[in-house]
């Protein structure tokens, strides 16, 4: 059985503390991320379907599916779901909460940029935005 793990796994799993200076280490490593695939799922509601792949050569391979209802008024307009694979196998490893993931590693990503960008001295982050 293929590990499910919960937006709140995923939560407790990577801490922003944690998250940043492994980001910082894997934007160094070969990485190979192809453009995104878009799909439109239904014209008459412009629902849509998002396929993001992403592998190392030697490591693990991901792909994070997205769909998108714009529509939706009694559920989340965006859904997501990542599947972890070994590269070398193509065995599943696990499955994730997309959306957590992708909030963290948004957050974690522009925290990791504003470090080059800020002050020395600054000892404060204030993350501007729309989404989650």
């Amino acid at each position: 059985m293929i590990p499910y793990f919960t937006k709140e796994q995923v939560g407790i799993a990577l801490p922003y503390a944690k998250l940043i200076p492994a980001l910082q280490q894997a934007f160094t490593e070969e990485m190979i991320a192809p453009k995104r695939h878009a799909h439109t799922v239904s014209e008459a509601d412009s629902s849509s379907l998002l396929l993001m792949p992403v592998w190392q050569p030697q490591g693990h391979l991901g792909v994070k599916l997205v769909t998108v209802a714009p529509k939706n008024t009694d559920v989340p307009t965006v859904h997501a779901i990542f599947v972890l694979f070994d590269t070398e196998t193509g065995t599943p490893l696990a499955l994730m909460d997309g959306e957590e993931l992708t909030l963290r590693r948004t957050a974690a990503a522009s925290a990791l940029a504003s470090s080059y960008a800020s002050r020395s001295n600054a000892r404060h982050l204030l993350l501007v935005g729309n989404g989650s």
